[in-house]
C-alpha cells in the first residue's frame, strides 16, 4: 500500500457525502414541487 487510502477508507469517506447530496436534491425537488402546487 502506498500513500493512497485503501478502498475501504475511500468508500467510508465518499459514500456518506453522496448520500447527503442525494437527500439535499430530494429536499430541493420537494420544495420546488410544493411551491409550484401553491401557485396552482
Amino acid at each position: 500500500m502506498g500513500i493512497e487510502p485503501t478502498l475501504e477508507a475511500w468508500e467510508a469517506a465518499v459514500l456518506p457525502l453522496n448520500y447527503t447530496r442525494m437527500l439535499n436534491a430530494q429536499a430541493a425537488l420537494y420544495e420546488m414541487s410544493a411551491t409550484l402546487n401553491d401557485r396552482a
